[in-house]
């Protein structure tokens, strides 16, 4: 059976601003963060933001509680393993040796 993966940082992100109603401008806007910044998390150009974007855009976002949460362990990157010489990103899929 297929565990469903958790949302990326830039899915869940993409998701809780349209759900505010926001577009990647205007949360640009409210976050004084780029445009450039917002789209390249969504599109998964950047995988997870800097400490300072996550706590800008939470501030302009105002999630509540559960989703702060979720936003928050969405944005720390998964860890890296060496397996056989090279480095993989650890996920909930990831095989042990």
């Amino acid at each position: 059976m297929e565990r469903e993966r958790p949302p990326s940082f830039g899915e869940l992100l993409r998701e809780v601003r349209l759900a505010g109603g926001l577009s990647q401008e205007m949360l640009a806007e409210r976050a004084r963060i780029s445009t450039e910044a917002i789209s390249a998390l969504e599109r998964g150009r950047r995988k997870t933001p800097q400490r300072e974007t996550l706590e800008l855009l939470l501030a302009a976002l105002a999630p509540n509680d559960a989703l702060r949460a979720r936003l928050k362990a969405a944005a720390v990157p998964a860890p890296t393993v060496r397996r056989r010489g090279a480095d993989v990103r650890a996920g909930p899929d990831a095989q042990p040796n």
